[in-house]
């Protein structure tokens, strides 16, 4: 099983983008409309003036949706891959001039993730999308222990949770028909090669992703498509 963050090189942050814009990929597309339709309550429930944090920002595009309405007194994006979470900081900084950003290359799935250097004030953890829902339950209470940390004390979190769907909706979401989905799961190999001296060849694999009814949760798997042997550093895999 492959952690999920090894997906989010640059390329791979990329093609996320790519994928939330196709016509199978309803999340996005349902969440901004949420978002958008809601900001003025959000922000009536959340207050304004807050330290505003998003593990996993991506592109920050949905979080420029409330600012006008949260008017956080800072923004801290999270990403691990640091040329892109910059870009997206860069973008949202010439769009918002008036919001003081700190960008935090960072790992959040593990311990010690919390910024160090976080300005002072009541906190908001932003963390949208439909991610939680796939976590493993001890994983999903392992995070949720550090936002408590985070808020220490005070402030709140604003989650987003994907509701259970038709499975032909969910499957044909991760499967879209340009095949932006396949090239995003593949291409976690490519970024294994980069970080830990691996020689997949990506040619050799295949997407699979389903929709795991029992465990109410998708799940993208790679399948090799010959007998193979592969190397990451000096430990060697049979792939069949």
């Amino acid at each position: 099983m492959v952690i999920r963050k090894f997906f989010y090189d640059h390329h791979g942050s990329v093609l996320f983008e790519k994928i939330t814009q196709q016509p199978e990929y309803y999340p996005t597309r349902t969440e901004r409309k949420l978002l958008k339709k809601n900001a003025g309550s959000i922000a009536n429930c959340c207050g304004t003036e807050s330290i505003m944090l998003e593990p996993g920002s991506g592109s920050s595009e949905k979080v420029r949706i409330l600012l006008d309405s949260l008017r956080p007194k800072a923004y801290i994006p999270m990403d691990i891959a640091g040329g892109f979470l910059l870009e997206s900081a860069i973008k949202l900084g010439e769009q918002f001039p008036w919001l003081d950003i700190h960008a935090v290359c960072a790992d959040f799935s593990q311990p010690g993730w919390i910024p160090e250097s976080i300005p002072e004030g009541k906190r908001l953890v932003f963390y949208p999308g439909s991610t939680f829902g796939n976590l493993q339950p001890e994983k999903a209470l392992d995070f949720l222990e550090n936002l408590k940390m985070f808020l220490n004390g005070s402030g709140g979190v604003l989650i987003g949770i994907d509701l259970h769907k038709p499975e032909s909706l969910l499957n044909a979401a991760y499967n879209d028909r340009k095949g932006i989905t396949a090239q995003f799961n593949l291409n976690v190999l490519n970024n294994i090669n980069q970080l830990a001296e691996g020689d997949f060849d990506p040619a050799n694999f295949e997407h699979y992703a389903f929709y795991n009814t029992s465990q109410q949760r998708i799940e993208m798997h790679l399948v090799s498509q010959c007998n193979q042997r592969v190397t990451i550093g000096s430990v060697q895999f049979k792939c069949w």
